[in-house]
């Protein structure tokens, strides 16, 4: 049987610390699912949009972040 955990994270603004916080909870699920005899099978990014209108040049411009990831166990027979 599968099972399936979110991490959620706001990778918006680039922060190192979040970028370590994100690295440290996903080493930890990982570490905990393992424990109790689970494989990873995938991650999948949760990705945002924001997008931003200016007066130069009428135009705007629009970026995309990490908001968290999906992350996909599958528990090995032993």
């Amino acid at each position: 049987m599968n099972k399936v955990e979110t991490i959620k994270v706001n990778l918006k603004a680039g922060e190192q610390h979040e970028i370590d916080n994100l690295d440290a909870q996903l080493k930890s699920l990982i570490s905990n699912y393992n424990n109790d005899g689970y494989k990873v099978i995938s991650i999948t990014p949760l990705t945002s949009g924001e997008y931003e209108m200016g007066d130069i040049d009428a135009g705007g411009f629009g970026f995309g972040y990490t908001s968290g990831l999906i992350v996909v166990f599958e528990k090995v027979n032993s």
